[in-house]
């Protein structure tokens, strides 16, 4: 055992390192693995052959092996005396790295252009007299399977030449006025020697999913034949002045896209910030890029999908902006409420409208808003009702005060499509006064609303997996109701009573603490209306110690306990304490009746 322990100890010493004090190694851990765990970089590494246009990735770990703190200057790739732009690293520079410390990092091999080529992999740092060369980097470029360019003077990186794939350094379109556009045209080359469609590996996506962006992809070119190529455009019409960026995926491969939005200061349509909040009650920049979605409603139902817009004139704005008019165009789409336009908007201030969506029969719609001159496209979609009829049960009824109950969503058939909905609970008290009681709640949220999603070919709503969701029914009498509320479907309702009972006790004790027998009784009393309180003690060998119970009237401390300034539902806590002349020890037991208005209740407790 001792000798493997040793041997780890060999290997791990082991190290390609430098007199510098820094080691390397291959990190395929992602940086969660222990150096122990790593390989030594190797003095020569080759990378697997990589088409132009696409990257090959390696993780890397630098160490400092020293007993000081290394300051890390760069990281470079060199072939004789010229850097080497097919390889390239996103370690930071210009960092410290302490004893013992390792920096995580890629290394990337992007070809320029097909045949071999090399580089020498250098770390410098800072106050040495010579840069760490780790290793010499090989690869290899093969001819481009697909490859993309782009044409645009006013775009970064858009000059016609092959595009590498990359994240940190983005086709940039600058700064584009929110009354304007500025478009990019993209040349799709297909090196391969089968055909391809766009339509299955271009797209446009955002890092949040979100759907209010000022990017637009133009209409993609159909199948490219082996050796040819198809053009597409990418245009970026801001609506708003803060930066924004999207990603073009092609094939797999990553391009960044990023722009900022301009707007005049003087007081002009442009100078305007537009927003709407949709249906989950998230706050969107209106673009002209992207059409603004209603989202879908029932055709014929009735139902519409509002959204609420807000125009502001910023407080940067040195003067007013009018807004001569306000109007939407396009079947099933219409402005509700009032229109505020005419207005003129003083700078820091704001007006709002609600737009509204109801289509009359199943299909796409599109439709115009127009604020003064500013345009944005609309669209929503009206559906035929795919979600069965929709009940509510609960698994015990009549409800009980203080107990764990599961209510579940049930459907009338499978459901053919996924739907999430809103499950939301009320509580009416029936006992007077009395205006709420904050025990009652889903146990998995502390609140009194939860999602709930109907998966395809599901027959029930589920919460967390879930179809039976717990809640809890507090200590008031009163009426729980349940609604369920999918997206464009009537809301479903059902009520459930939790009637008023005996006082009930759940736990108790009884000590003798000389000079007094103390008892103390938790419980609950879902109607509020304790009173009259008894007991009656025993000895040891059960004989009764008080033939006459001793009475107490406690209808006030009770009221007062219950309608405190501190709600707590029908739960309490009392102790009576009553004192003795002789020995205590000698009682055994005491019985206790409780009497509210619905009758009488009974417990003994042993001392």
């Amino acid at each position: 055992m001792k000798l493997l322990v040793c041997g780890f100890l060999l290997c791990a010493s082991v190290q390609a390192q430098s007199t510098l004090g820094l080691s390397v190694y291959l990190d395929n851990s992602g940086g969660q693995g222990t150096v122990a765990q790593l390989q030594s970089f190797p003095s020569s590494y080759a990378f697997q052959t990589t088409p132009v246009g696409s990257v090959t990735t390696i993780g890397v770990r630098v160490v400092n092996s020293s007993k000081s703190a290394i300051e890390i200057a760069q990281i470079g790739f060199v072939s004789g005396s010229n850097q080497n732009n097919s390889f390239s690293s996103d370690l930071g520079v210009d960092f410290t790295l302490a004893p013992g410390a390792g920096q995580f990092f890629h290394v990337n091999f992007a070809p320029l252009a097909t045949g071999a080529t090399s580089a020498t992999a250098q770390i410098g740092v800072v106050g040495a007299s010579s840069v760490f060369s780790f290793s010499v980097l090989q690869g290899s470029g093969s001819p481009t399977l697909i490859g993309l360019s782009c044409n645009n003077p006013a775009v970064a990186l858009c000059d016609g030449s092959i595009l590498q794939p990359s994240v940190a350094t983005p086709i940039n379109f600058g700064n584009v006025p929110t009354t304007s556009s500025e478009s990019a045209t993209f040349t799709l080359t297909n090196g391969g020697s089968n055909a391809i469609d766009p339509q299955q590996i271009v797209s446009l996506v955002t890092a949040t999913n979100n759907p209010s962006t000022g990017f637009s992809l133009g209409t993609l070119p159909a199948n490219i034949g082996a050796g040819s190529s198809g053009t597409f455009a990418v245009t970026f019409s801001p609506g708003n002045t803060t930066p924004q960026k999207a990603t073009l995926m092609v094939a797999g491969n990553s391009f960044a896209l990023q722009g900022t939005g301009t707007a005049s200061v003087t007081g002009d349509i442009g100078s305007l910030t537009i927003v709407y909040t949709d249906s989950t009650g998230v706050n969107l920049a209106a673009q002209a890029g992207s059409p603004i979605n209603f989202g879908t409603t029932v055709a014929g139902s009735g139902i519409s999908a509002s959204l609420l817009f807000t125009v502001t004139n910023p407080s940067t704005t040195i003067g007013p902006v009018s807004v001569p008019s306000i109007s939407v165009s396009g079947a099933g789409f219409a402005l509700t409420g009032t229109n505020p336009a005419p207005v003129s908007i003083q700078p820091g201030n704001s007006i709002t409208f609600t737009a509204a969506f109801s289509g009359s029969t199943t299909g796409t719609y599109t439709g115009t808003l127009l604020i003064g001159s500013r345009s944005f496209s609309l669209t929503g979609q009206s559906i035929v009702s795919l979600l069965p009829t929709a009940s509510i049960t609960v698994d015990h009824n009549p409800l009980l005060s203080q107990q764990q109950a599961h209510v579940t969503v049930n459907l009338a058939s499978a459901t053919p499509t996924a739907e999430i909905g809103m499950l939301t609970m009320q509580f009416t008290p029936s006992v007077a006064n009395v205006t709420d009681d904050p025990a009652i709640q889903f146990v998995a949220t502390n609140g009194r609303q939860l999602q709930v999603t109907a998966a395809t070919g599901a027959t029930t709503a589920n919460y967390a997996g879930q179809s039976a969701i717990t809640f809890q029914t507090g200590t008031t009498a009163g009426t729980i109701q349940f609604t369920v509320q999918f997206p464009n479907q009537p809301p479903v309702t059902q009520s459930f009573t939790i009637t008023p009972a005996q006082v009930q006790i759940t736990s108790g004790t009884a000590v003798w603490q000389a000079p007094n027998l103390v008892v103390t009784l938790n419980g609950f009393d879902n109607s509020y209306s304790t009173g009259q309180l008894s007991f009656v003690f025993y000895d040891s060998t059960g004989k009764v110690l008080t033939p006459t119970a001793i009475s107490v009237n406690a209808t006030s401390a009770f009221h007062q306990y219950f309608f405190g300034e501190t709600t707590t539902g029908g739960a309490f806590s009392v102790q009576a304490s009553f004192p003795v002349s002789g020995d205590g020890t000698q009682v055994g037991s005491v019985a206790v009746t409780l009497t509210n208005s619905v009758g009488q209740t009974s417990s003994t407790q042993v001392f």
